[in-house]
């Protein structure tokens, strides 16, 4: 190969870095023959990129681009739906659904409400399927029926057109306590042309009652002495135009203080009346008497409601007219009077018909200065008493014409002048009606007990000094068993030998007669148990008693049920027959085997809630009360 030109190749670096330089080609061609080129497309001859080209942006795929697209549009729809709405430059608005409801702004308990609703649609579009719904407090009631509540109305507008206005007049009755806030709530539902869309537009509207539809005046002492009767006065009247109907009044009270009656009787327990019905300005009173224990000074409180019956339970209020509370003061007595009936001080005690009372009164004097001229005085008032049976101690006389005993400073010297922190006690017994005598329902027995007396104050002035105290004795009923075994009669036709023989089988017929005084017995029910050598057929009349044997345990078992008062006398006694089987033993020859045994009668008296038991001898195989029977019938046999 030849060497290169040293010159050429200078010239040609000159021209190669000079500013000036123009080839006469486009290539300048070395004497070299260049490889052949190789094919190349020509779309990937693109000229290098200078300082000055911009490079082309990649381009996003197309279904990125579209999702994007529709995301905008979707939020720009919604704030341009929410504007148009809102702003009530649209087709319809809630804004420019206007409700005014126009009436007074109290009202008296029990006096009719008119209210005009007034319904505007200032919307350029109409409002369709418009429903007006109105919700009622509680204590509302229909106008052309009081007893009736009303909770709710629902009225069909229709249709609203654009500008329109809709009015709506509403009657009701409200009940409740005096300045007592009550809330209507009105409701629009209604639709716009081309949706289904329900829209609601609401409004409330509050109103007080001015005053209640009865009032209450109470009339009750300041202060009260201990263990002494007091009144307590209550006057109902109605403020209303129009009946209240079905008016109840409850008081509930304290604690310490013990009902001892009222004028009307309570409907309910001691403390709930049934007042029914009151016509415009028609008034009711109801009094009670009670006695209040506890100590000197202390603050014991009553409180009150009355209103309508609920629906619910006929012993409650639904809805309140009005509710208050009374205070009094406890009050040591001057003379502090004590009660003890069989060796009991409670206000209150149970005794059976017949029973024996005996009973103390003591007194003491709380003064700081004596107290003269004492006199005591016991009332005895009741159905029950045995005016025959009164005998009093200490010198008291008993006067039958108004049962009452009577001690004073002549019989009792101790009465005569009673020094501060002293005192004394008598002492009386008396008896209860029973035995043959049936006694009223539910009869009780009340003791007054009065001390009188008096004293001189600071000035020398005599004052007279008064104390009592108040004790009952509610009468149980008598509640009484009495069982027979036969062979020859009863309900029964019984089989074997009679005497019983030794193996061999011999049926008796069982009866229990069960008879009741004075009040129900709740949950009655008579037990027996059987020896061993006793089989039970199970045979029994009538089929309407509930008797059975429980096997386990050998006791037969008569579930009476409630016994009215009167069973046997006033009323048809209880009774049931019943069949038992006798194989005896030849171990038994000669005697007169057991049949029935540990026979109790039990139950629990609805009025004075003491549990009634009677009792009655085992039965053998002696027929005492079975007038066929045959002499020597009550010995086993060979």
């Amino acid at each position: 190969m030849p060497s290169p030109d040293p010159e050429k190749i200078e010239r040609l670096k000159k021209n190669l870095y000079s500013r000036k330089f123009t080839p006469s080609s486009p290539y300048e061609r070395s004497s070299i023959s260049p490889s052949p080129a190789p094919s190349v497309n020509e779309e990937w001859r693109q000229p290098a990129p200078t300082e000055n080209t911009v490079l082309p942006k990649k381009r996003l795929p197309v279904l990125v681009m579209v999702f994007w697209g529709a995301v905008a549009f979707f939020f720009l729809s919604v704030l341009t739906a929410l504007y148009v709405f809102y702003s009530g430059g649209g087709v319809v608005s809630s804004r420019n659904v206007d409700i005014a409801v126009v009436g007074p702004v109290s009202v008296a308990g029990g006096e009719n409400i008119f209210l005009d609703v007034v319904v505007h649609n200032k919307n350029n579009t109409p409002l369709e399927s418009v429903d007006l719904l109105i919700e009622y407090p509680p204590g509302t009631r229909m106008p052309e029926n009081l007893e009736q509540d009303l909770t709710r109305d629902r009225f069909d507008i229709g249709t609203i057109p654009s500008g329109e206005v809709m009015k709506k007049t509403i009657r009701a009755v409200l009940f409740g306590e005096k300045d007592q806030v009550k809330r209507i709530s009105f409701s629009l539902h209604y639709k716009v042309p081309g949706s289904n869309a329900v829209f609601v537009k609401e409004k409330f509207y509050d109103l007080s009652i001015s005053l209640a539809p009865v009032s209450l005046a109470v009339s009750s002492p300041a202060e009260v002495n201990a263990n002494q009767e007091f009144e307590l006065s209550f006057d109902i009247t109605s403020n209303s135009s129009a009946p209240v109907n079905n008016l109840l009044f409850s008081i509930e009270y304290p604690f310490g203080f013990q009902f001892v009656s009222a004028t009307p009787a309570p409907a309910y327990d001691s403390h709930i009346w049934n007042v029914g019905d009151l016509s415009p300005g028609e008034k009711r009173t109801i009094t009670v008497v009670g006695v209040m224990q506890g100590q000197n000074e202390e603050e014991r409180t009553f409180r009150f409601e009355a209103g309508t019956v609920s629906g619910k339970n006929e012993k409650e209020i639904g809805v309140a007219f009005l509710s208050d509370f009374q205070s009094v003061f406890i009050k040591k007595p001057f003379v502090d009077i004590g009660v003890v009936l069989n060796n009991s001080n409670a206000a209150e005690i149970v005794s059976p018909s017949g029973g024996e009372i005996s009973a103390r009164i003591n007194w003491s004097n709380t003064l700081p200065v004596n107290v003269t001229n004492g006199s005591l005085a016991v009332a005895l008032s009741g159905s029950s008493l045995d005016r025959t049976s009164v005998f009093p101690n200490g010198g008291g006389f008993y006067r039958s014409l108004d049962n009452t005993i009577i001690w004073d400073k002549n019989s009792t010297p101790t009465l005569g002048e009673i020094n501060p922190r002293t005192g004394g006690e008598v002492s009386f017994e008396f008896r209860l009606l029973g035995g043959e005598v049936v006694l009223p329902r539910n009869s009780e027995l009340t003791l007054t007990t009065t001390f009188t007396g008096t004293r001189f104050s600071e000035g020398g002035v005599a004052e007279k000094v008064v104390s009592s105290a108040t004790r009952t004795i509610k009468v149980s009923s008598r509640l009484s068993l009495n069982s027979r075994i036969l062979y020859t009669t009863g309900a029964f036709k019984n089989k074997g030998p009679l005497p019983p023989l030794a193996d061999k089988e011999t049926t008796y017929t069982i009866v229990w007669t069960v008879t009741n005084t004075s009040n129900t017995v709740l949950g009655g029910s008579v037990r027996a148990s059987l020896p061993p050598y006793i089989a039970w057929p199970g045979n029994s009349l009538p089929a309407t008693e509930k008797l059975f044997f429980d096997a386990q345990n050998r006791e037969i078992i008569w579930n009476l049920g409630d016994v009215e008062a009167g069973a046997g006398t006033s009323r048809p006694k209880r009774e049931i027959s019943f069949q038992v089987s006798f194989i005896p033993s030849v171990g038994q020859v000669g005697s007169a085997p057991m049949v029935i045994n540990n026979v109790t009668l039990s139950g629990t008296d609805q009025f004075t809630r003491a549990v009634l038991q009677d009792t009655d001898i085992p039965l053998t195989i002696r027929l005492t009360t079975d007038p066929g029977a045959p002499i020597g019938h009550d010995r086993v046999g060979q």
